[in-house]
């Protein structure tokens, strides 16, 4: 059987590289500084649209492995990108919302700390066990919260946007007192779970580096969580 022409594996090699898995990976890149600009800008309608950039960055980040999958056009470049797209999104928002004195900056230092862990041990030792990376439940419900979380956050700051507004018709600072608490709860949560579901593959790879686990189940791909998604 005769090899593919050197043109014909290039042209190949850059469809799987630049198919729309990777398209709606590549867009929260460029959609989080957008979020940025307009969240940080504040008022009425930046507000809202910040509100739904961050909305579509979410669902970009669903569409990606969705599409992947259907069209079995996973690459290395996804793989790769997929979760740095998804640390950098979330890592933004919620540094944003501490800058902004949103939240209390010791409430952001776990996402970061974890997505820190995350690319910077984890990944690569995953990798150079050939332990391969899989979602888990735990994983999809972190990232579930996290994006509850964060639009709450943002659909409070619209109402407060208002605040002369509502004023005259609600007692706001009560409102706004029992919104700050569900808004501290809400992200308390998402920043537990984040370092909570990271635990059990920290302590999976110690055994496997401490030959706890067998070898084979290494080779053959023991399943690990794709710590993007949790």
């Amino acid at each position: 059987m005769t090899e593919p022409a050197p043109a014909t594996q290039s042209v190949s090699s850059k469809r799987r590289r630049f198919n729309l898995a990777n398209f709606y990976t590549f867009m929260r890149f460029v959609l989080t500084p957008l979020w940025v600009v307009f969240f940080v800008t504040g008022g009425h309608i930046c507000l809202f649209i910040a509100f739904v950039i961050a909305v579509v960055a979410m669902i970009s980040d669903a569409l990606d492995g969705y599409y992947a999958r259907k069209h079995k056009t996973a690459s290395n470049f996804g793989k790769l990108a997929d979760p740095i797209a998804d640390a950098f999104f979330f890592v933004t928002l919620f540094l944003t919302f501490a800058a902004l004195d949103i939240i209390p900056a010791w409430l952001a230092v776990p996402f970061v700390a974890r997505e820190l862990l995350q690319h910077l041990y984890v990944r690569p030792t995953a990798l150079r066990l050939g332990v391969t990376m899989g979602a888990k439940l735990i994983g999809k419900i972190k990232v579930g919260v996290q994006c509850y979380a964060g639009l709450l956050v943002i659909a409070v700051e619209i109402v407060r946007s208002y605040d002369r507004q509502l004023a005259p018709l609600l007692k706001t600072h009560e409102l706004f007192a029992v919104l700050e608490w569900t808004v501290w709860i809400s992200v308390a949560a998402a920043a537990a779970l984040s370092v909570i579901s990271i635990i059990p593959y920290l302590a999976h790879l110690s055994q496997v580096q401490s030959g706890v686990a067998t070898s084979s189940d290494a080779k053959s791909g023991t399943t690990l969580e794709a710590v993007s998604q949790g």
